[in-house]
């Protein structure tokens, strides 16, 4: 949002799409005090997408969602991106996985990571290719990640994940030995962005 600040938009948003080539480019312009990204895609219409900027709405999203995609940096410096069962809680998100792997190698490497959660509303079918599109709501976190070493505090964090995926339904903890063969993420968040696509 920081790199929009200045901008004062178009009045029309073909505008902006008389002033593109046909390449996919984006910009933002203002409704309403909301700022809408415009896609214009193959030089022909428009596609907006209304940033979320209420936290509560967000989180919403993040509550919704049941799997996110995290991307951390290898120590080649190129991407990894892994999709996962996470818990949120407190601000903070929380995953778990094996004690070795390439997920946390990354992050032993570099704290720094990245999360996307979306929700897939409906696809727009139409009857020629460029007016097809989507409508999906979508949070962007950027944070730091860090594993939990107290046996406590990851028993805690495991039975939050169970029961979001246990649906109401009764479960038996983890044992000790459980605890200790499983690895517990804490994603401490940095900020949080939010996107939806919305109706031309």
């Amino acid at each position: 949002m920081d790199d929009f600040d200045d901008f004062d938009g178009f009045d029309d948003p073909m505008d902006y799409h008389d002033s593109q080539s046909m390449y996919d480019t984006e910009t933002p312009y203002h409704i309403d005090d909301k700022v809408v990204l415009i896609t214009n895609l193959w030089g022909e219409g428009v596609m907006p997408k209304q940033w979320i900027t209420d936290r509560t709405e967000m989180e919403a999203i993040i509550q919704e969602c049941t799997v996110g995609s995290l991307a951390t940096v290898c120590p080649d410096g190129a991407p990894y991106v892994v999709t996962i069962n996470y818990v949120y809680c407190e601000s903070k998100i929380y995953f778990h996985c094996a004690l070795t792997g390439k997920k946390l190698d990354n992050i032993a490497f570099d704290e720094r990571v990245c999360f996307e959660m979306h929700i897939m509303e409906r696809i727009v079918r139409a009857d020629q290719a460029m007016h097809f599109g989507t409508r999906y709501r979508s949070v962007i976190v950027q944070g730091r990640a860090r594993q939990l070493d107290d046996p406590a505090a990851k028993l805690e964090v495991l039975m939050l994940i169970t029961a979001r995926y246990a649906d109401g339904e009764p479960f038996e903890p983890p044992t000790e030995q459980q605890v200790a063969a499983t690895a517990v993420v804490e994603i401490e968040i940095d900020s949080m962005t939010g996107k939806r696509n919305v109706e031309p």
